[in-house]
């Protein structure tokens, strides 16, 4: 399982993943390394701290029931996917969404019944396939501009 964790204003911090309920490593983004990096290394050598709570270290069955007791005291939003989700949230992270739309689906993926998300296939292949075609038309269009470029720069240095 991986537990996906977002500022509050939903961008994303990164990932850890637990198996068992015990943490087994993270993935942090640019700006989660800054906000809550020293904290993960915190947990690896103390163990996760809550107010109220004896700290849990990461071998622990309980650590992802502190993580996300951790995230709820600093204002961090955590959306937990077992591995039958992970494969979506994958595919859902190539699409170009700001972070609020993003973080929306998201919760809307994992609040799909298991038996229910092959519905989202044709929506995320859909998305794939215009983003893909996007980009393929951008690439054609920076080509023309490159060309344009080179040869008015070439007119203009002879």
């Amino acid at each position: 399982m991986i537990i996906l964790l977002f500022d509050d204003g939903r961008e994303l911090l990164g990932e850890i993943v637990c198996e068992d309920g015990a943490f087994l490593c993270a993935s942090l983004a640019g700006s989660g390394e800054q906000l809550i990096g020293p904290f993960v290394r915190d947990w690896q050598a103390r163990g996760i701290s809550v107010p109220g709570v004896k700290p849990v270290r990461t071998h622990d069955r309980r650590f992802a029931d502190a993580l996300h007791l951790w995230a709820n005291h600093h204002r961090v939003a955590t959306v937990p996917l077992s591995n039958e989700y992970i494969p979506y949230w994958n595919r859902l992270l190539r699409l170009p969404f700001n972070a609020a739309e993003l973080f929306t689906l998201l919760v809307a993926l994992s609040e799909t019944p298991v038996g229910n998300l092959p519905a989202w296939d044709s929506f995320l292949e859909e998305g794939i396939a215009a983003t893909n075609r996007a980009e393929e038309k951008t690439r054609a269009d920076l080509k023309k501009l490159y060309d344009k470029a080179a040869r008015e720069f070439m007119r203009n240095s002879a």
